[in-house]
């Protein structure tokens, strides 16, 4: 197993996006939202379907979040590099 870099990234309104499982129990990964409140639920959409590897799906997550300006959010321990 390879160990993929999660990238988290936040738009304008707070909302977060995230590579998850979901409840599929690792079989796949897909892009998922949370917003301020905590509610979570995933994001449907022809270019982040459900995809059996995380890499995949974070690089779906990498070309959308590009697309619509999203930012990446710093993670605790990360030196904004």
């Amino acid at each position: 197993m390879i160990a993929v870099e999660c990238s988290v990234y936040i738009d304008d309104k707070g909302n977060e996006f995230f590579v998850s499982d979901g409840l599929s129990m690792g079989e796949y990964r897909g892009t998922f939202i949370r917003n301020p409140s905590g509610k979570t639920h995933r994001v449907k959409s022809r270019y982040m379907p459900m995809v059996r590897s995380a890499a995949k799906a974070q690089k779906n997550l990498d070309s959308y979040a590009k697309r619509h300006g999203l930012q990446k959010k710093v993670q605790e321990g990360d030196k904004g590099e």
